[in-house]
């Protein structure tokens, strides 16, 4: 390291200690301020083409040496989801030139190692832009354990967070720092660094493709370190010192539910320290598809709850927010309401009880008392029809087949029964199965009795179950 980039650092140190107005939640983590740690974000993809593929390899080196200057404690730099190729040669070099040992934690690691021990912790640029960056799993992985950052920040470690372009929740891994809003021009080159930035390294070296995130909206706390040249918007910030404040997450993050289901999120408000925070007020808000609002206030675990039913097909988001000190924190969720095809319901269907007089002729039976709960019309097609009795015996006749219409809507059955002094029976009973569709991939299958009764004294036909095949002689 040169004695310029030395003093650039130094330099840079006291600037970042007067830079950073602090918001911590409530005045208990007021005391614990001046313990937090720097946190430096910019919206380029450092690690593209390797060390100088991104502007000078100095410019990166300054920063991180300004973020160890004023990180306390712990040894080493913990690279997240640099996955070899260009972003690990990268950083390869900044562990050269700054003498500090890289850790890599990739895949499963993210989850179980801890960040106290290093000095400071780095967040690699998005797969999407950089050979070797952060992945979408890697990145999910990484805000599972955005408590985890806040508590490593609190505790006056640094860290480091590169481009995030075409991540499903970019920075996601921040949140608890407190409400951002971000852009992704498709790409810019052009920066005005700010005298902020100036001081610990960033310069007009870096107008060089390319920088991809813009930060629209973020807290206070944080300073503008360089900007989009053309747009203005913030392309780089940071901030000394900075304790984490107060957090809040929503869960599920996200939900798919049929149109008229209860859907209910829980909200964790937790402190600076991730502990959690009870008898806060948390606001619902419910928009797009659906509307709904509401409020909870927190339990000793820090959960409130809100409940609403959809009611309509599409996609909702779902706010959670809670006033920290003036400073509103909010986390969001999506549901998503589909309309889903019910299928018709069976159990009510019936074919009318009986058949007389048994002169054997054929007699059409109608299964009706179908229904479908969307209202769709049901095509009914007979898939069977067995009895309980031989289709051709002594005392039903001379007929060879009792029944027809498989594969049709109605079933043809015999009007006959056993019935002589060999072969006296007790009735016969017809069982018709069938397949109800409604045309939209639902359907429901049933079988249904028809009895041709013995006499007519009043005795009902017994079923002793469907034992033969009437389509068959």
């Amino acid at each position: 390291m040169t004695a310029t980039t030395r003093g650039r650092i130094a330099a840079a140190a006291i600037a970042l200690l007067t830079s950073a107005a602090l918001m911590p939640l409530g005045a208990g983590a007021a005391s614990a301020a001046t313990s937090g740690g720097p946190v430096v974000l910019m919206g380029i993809d450092a690690e593209d083409g390797g060390p100088g593929g991104h502007g000078p390899l100095s410019v990166y080196v300054d920063v991180v040496g300004s973020i160890l200057a004023e990180s306390s404690g712990g040894d080493g730099i913990a690279v997240i989801g640099a996955n070899g190729c260009d972003a690990a040669v990268f950083w390869d070099a900044i562990g050269v030139e700054t003498a500090e040992t890289i850790d890599y934690l990739n895949g499963a690691e993210i989850t179980t190692t801890a960040f106290a021990p290093y000095q400071m912790v780095a967040v690699a640029s998005s797969s999407f832009d950089t050979c070797g960056g952060i992945t979408e799993a890697e990145n999910t992985l990484l805000t599972e354990r955005r408590i985890d950052i806040a508590d490593y920040v609190n505790s006056g470690r640094g860290l480091l967070g590169l481009n995030q372009q075409g991540l499903s929740q970019p920075y996601g891994y921040i949140s608890g720092l407190g409400s951002f809003t971000f852009s992704f021009p498709d790409q810019y080159r052009d920066i005005t660094p700010t005298a902020d930035g100036l001081e610990i390294g960033i310069t007009d070296a870096l107008d060089i493709c390319c920088w991809h995130d813009e930060y629209d909206t973020f807290p206070a706390f944080l300073s503008v370190l360089a900007t989009n040249a053309v747009t203005g918007e913030a392309a780089a910030l940071g901030g000394a010192n900075v304790v984490l404040p107060g957090a809040i997450t929503l869960d599920p993050a996200t939900a798919t539910l049929d149109v008229g289901a209860t859907h209910t999120v829980t909200a964790t408000v937790l402190d600076g320290e991730g502990n959690p925070v009870a008898g806060e007020l948390v606001t619902f808000q419910v928009t797009g598809a659906n509307t709904a609002a509401g409020t909870a206030t927190t339990d000793a675990d820090g959960r409130a709850v809100f409940s609403y039913v959809g009611t309509v097909a599409g996609t909702d988001s779902i706010s959670a927010s809670f006033d920290d000190d003036g400073d509103i924190r909010t986390a969001t969720a999506e549901a998503i309401w589909e309309l889903r095809n019910l299928p018709p319901v069976c159990t009510t269907a019936t074919a009318g009880q009986s058949v007389w007089p048994p002169n054997h002729k054929m007699v059409p039976v109608t299964i009706t008392g179908i229904t479908d709960p969307d209202g769709d019309p049901v095509t009914v097609t007979v898939t069977s029809i067995y009895q309980d009795e031989p289709v051709n015996t002594v005392g039903d006749g001379s007929t060879a087949v009792d029944g027809a219409g498989v594969g049709t809507s109605t079933a043809l059955i015999r009007a006959e029964r056993s019935g002589s002094p060999k072969v006296p029976g007790n009735g016969r009973v017809y069982h018709v199965s069938f397949t109800a569709a409604d045309g939209n991939g639902g359907s429901c299958s049933g079988t249904v009795t028809v009895s041709v009764p013995h006499d007519q004294r009043g005795s009902a036909a017994k079923d002793d179950g469907p034992l033969y095949d009437s389509t068959r002689p």
